[in-house]
């Protein structure tokens, strides 16, 4: 049989656990691969059909000579569904402060291919993991891959890094959760 003090000690348990998982997942735990919101804005000819907050994942390639930007979420429903995913690589220069500096053009690849895979996206900027910071120049162009047609342009602003609960706090939830589960079957003897 479970005692009182035993039923206490696993509420207690579970109460501060529950505490210390909220308080670590409130910080920003933003490394490289991970996810970073910004709101796009076209500018004409491009139209508003983009225009709204976008979610990219961020990261370097094993070899740190690239650095990948893939769609996680759109501004529409219909966006997501469209462009999830789709990933752009560009190659990167190393700083000696730890930022990686990007520019150029790239397809964005997927299987199966995004819809108008014919378009280059021309971005540079610069991606620091070691502070978490991801900066894109304005505007970000988009061309026909040939260089036919007009160039649409868009600003990428607004760039925030989308906090991931870290490994740590996930441990910490499932011993909460074990804890709250060992609190209600003392409570039911």
């Amino acid at each position: 049989m479970y005692t009182t003090a035993g039923a206490k000690f696993g509420r207690i348990l579970a109460i501060a656990l529950a505490v210390i998982c909220v308080y670590f997942s409130s910080g920003q735990c933003v490394r490289a691969g991970s996810v970073y919101s910004l709101k796009i804005t076209g500018m004409p000819p491009a139209g508003d059909a983009y225009d709204g907050e976008w979610k990219f994942e961020v990261d370097l390639s094993a070899d740190m000579k690239t650095v990948t930007l893939k769609v996680v979420s759109g501004n529409t429903q219909d966006m997501t569904d469209e462009w999830k995913g789709v990933t752009y690589s560009f190659p990167v220069t190393k700083s000696e402060d730890g930022a990686y500096t990007f520019s150029g053009t790239s397809l964005g690849s997927r299987t199966p291919p995004p819809p108008d895979s014919d378009f280059n996206l021309g971005v540079s900027g610069i991606f620091t993991p070691g502070k978490n910071t991801l900066k894109i120049d304005n505007p970000v162009t988009s061309q026909m891959k040939d260089g036919t047609g007009p160039i649409y342009k868009f600003n990428f602003t607004d760039i925030k890094g989308v906090p991931e609960p870290s490994s740590l706090v996930l441990s910490l939830m499932a011993f909460g959760i074990l804890g709250a589960g060992y609190a209600r079957r003392n409570r039911l003897q």
